[in-house]
C-alpha cells in the first residue's frame, strides 16, 4: 500500500512563520534609518534655501533675526522680502533651532538646528565657512563659524 503525504506538518508551518517573522523584524529596523535620513535631509534642504536670502540681506545693510523655531519670522530686519525662517514642524517636529547662533556679518556667522534626540539625534550646522548647511552628526556634535565637513 502506498501512503502519499499531503499538506504540511505543524512543525514545518511554525518554522516558516518564525523565518518570516525574523525577516520582517530585520526590514523594520532598516527602514527606521531611512526615515531618519529623510527628515534630516529635508531639514537641511529647507535651511540651505534661506542662505542666499541672508547674504542678500547683509548686502543691503540689514541684519539677520534670531529664529525661535516656530517659523514665520522674517530672516532680515529690513522686511519680509528676504524670506522667513522655516518652521520646523510636521515631519520635522523633532527639530528645533539651537540657542547658539551668531550673526555678526556676512563673512562670520553660524547657526545650529538639532533634533530633540528622541528619534533622530542629529545636528545640522549652517555656517559662513562652508556657506551652506550640513548634517554633521549626532546631537552632541560641535558647530561654529570654522566647522568644516
Amino acid at each position: 500500500m502506498k501512503i502519499s503525504k499531503k499538506g504540511f506538518t505543524l512543525m514545518e508551518i511554525l518554522i516558516a512563520i518564525a523565518i518570516v517573522g525574523i525577516l520582517a523584524a530585520v526590514v523594520m529596523v532598516s527602514m527606521q534609518s531611512y526615515g531618519k535620513k529623510a527628515r534630516s535631509s529635508r531639514a537641511t534642504a529647507q535651511l540651505s534655501g534661506i542662505l542666499p536670502n541672508m547674504v542678500s540681506c547683509w548686502g543691503n545693510g540689514g541684519s539677520i533675526s534670531n529664529p525661535d523655531g516656530n517659523g514665520g519670522e522674517n530672516v532680515c530686519s529690513i522686511g519680509s522680502g528676504y524670506g522667513q525662517w522655516p518652521g520646523l514642524t510636521g515631519a520635522l517636529a523633532n527639530y528645533s533651532y539651537e540657542s547658539t547662533y551668531l550673526f555678526t556679518n556676512d563673512s562670520n556667522w553660524f547657526f545650529i538646528v538639532r533634533s530633540d534626540g528622541s528619534h533622530d539625534n542629529v545636528t545640522i550646522c549652517c555656517n559662513s565657512t562652508m556657506n551652506s548647511c550640513e548634517n554633521i552628526g549626532d546631537a552632541s556634535a560641535a558647530c561654529d563659524q570654522s566647522t568644516t565637513w
